[in-house]
């Protein structure tokens, strides 16, 4: 005999008497006193007008064919997974049909509001456009906190890049007067005004002046009244570039594990913006050994005069790769020996040993094979001949 009955399962769930049953006289009697195992013949979901009827089933982790105990821990799990979707309103689940072992459940649910229309105010139409790029919402987008959420932090980031550090954004969302289960969002905004960074600290700078490290930050300067040509607007990408130009400077001078190791945004006592940047030195290296492997065309004298690095000098990685690769003052390694054929060359500087505040250092090269020019093409020449042009070349095959 089949029962057919609707029930939400969260009342299942939370049912203290085992007199709340529904039957017909002589049929199977279902006890939500006691929880019983079952096996979902089947699930309809109801309510989900755009979203996707096998994707609702899918979030609920509920499949034809398993067992489920009511009342219990499962169902509820699948009330939660919709609910965590941020796609709802309101969720339930319900048991429809009851046949023997064998139940039937609703998935029902209420779907947050699309949006139909969105628009500003506090700020000028030309503006407007610039924010609509950068927040990219479309027709027919779920409105819920996530959107609110993630609307809201973008716009706060852009007017934080501009300088405007005490800008408010307020999103609020209204029903649509013409469309059902739809939502127009208005986007209130109050710029405030643009703060300029006052000061910048370096805490923890001992050994170099906290004035030359500032200047190595490029791109975030301090306030002042002669400084015309570059702003001193806060832009986070650019002052992690300058943190990165600071290390780079401490190293240049000799101090190897030098970093920064934190920083910090204050207002100063002006409203301006103030940025603390902690410094951790670390000690002063210089280079003491320098020793060669691999070479077998030139000797290891010679490559160490041109490298130029003597014992007691600045531990400057920075330098030690330029003549290495890329000396704009004269030639380095690599181009002494790509000037002679050495195409593939490589050269490797590994720190062997660190002791006390000096380095030992090993140039591991990999020479390669020397290349010949086999043939020269040219082309492109409509008035001059070949071996004219090739005369006038002075590297020959």
């Amino acid at each position: 005999m089949r029962i057919y009955f609707t029930a939400l399962i969260a009342v299942f769930a939370t049912l203290a008497t085992p007199a709340f049953m529904m039957a017909q006289p002589g049929s199977a009697v279902l006890d939500l006193a006691v929880p019983s195992d079952y096996r979902i013949a089947g699930i309809t979901v109801v309510g989900a007008d755009y979203t996707d009827i096998q994707a609702v089933k899918l979030f609920s982790g509920l499949q034809v064919g398993d067992e489920v105990t009511i009342p219990g821990e499962r169902l509820s799990a699948a009330v939660r997974n919709l609910w965590d979707q941020r796609l709802f309103s309101d969720v339930s689940i319900e048991l429809a049909e009851l046949r023997d072992d064998d139940v039937y459940l609703v998935i029902r649910v209420a779907e947050m509001p699309r949006l139909t229309r969105y628009g500003f105010s506090g700020v000028k139409r030309g503006e407007q456009e610039t924010l609509r790029g950068k927040l990219d919402l479309v027709r027919g987008q779920i409105v819920n906190e996530n959107l609110k959420v993630t609307a809201r932090q973008i716009l706060m980031d852009h007017y934080r890049e501009k300088g405007y550090f005490d800008a408010t954004v307020n999103i609020t969302s209204t029903p649509d007067s013409v469309l059902e289960n739809a939502a127009g969002v208005n986007i209130d905004i109050d710029k405030g005004e643009k703060i300029k960074i006052g000061s910048i600290e370096v805490i923890g700078s001992q050994a170099l002046d906290s004035k030359s490290v500032k200047r190595r930050m490029k791109n975030t300067k301090e306030r002042a009244w002669w400084r015309i040509f570059k702003s001193s607007k806060y832009i986070e990408e650019e002052f992690n570039a300058d943190i990165e130009g600071v290390t780079a400077y401490y190293r240049e001078k000799g101090y190897r594990n030098a970093r920064v190791t934190g920083d910090s945004l204050f207002r100063t006592p002006e409203g301006e913006l103030g940025i603390a940047l902690q410094v951790d030195e670390g000690g002063k290296f210089h280079f003491r050994e320098i020793t060669f492997t691999g070479n077998t065309k030139y000797s290891t004298a010679q490559l160490d005069s041109l490298l130029g690095f003597k014992r007691g000098d600045l531990y400057d990685v920075a330098e030690l790769e330029k003549r290495l690769f890329m000396n704009p003052k004269g030639i380095d390694l690599s181009a002494l020996y790509s000037d002679d054929g050495y195409l593939t060359f490589q050269a490797i500087p590994v720190e062997i040993r660190a002791e006390n505040d000096s380095i030992d250092l090993e140039v591991r090269l990999v020479e390669g094979k020397q290349f010949r020019i086999g043939r020269v093409d040219v082309r492109g020449n409509t008035k001059t001949s070949d071996h004219v042009i090739r005369r006038e070349i002075r590297t020959m095959p």
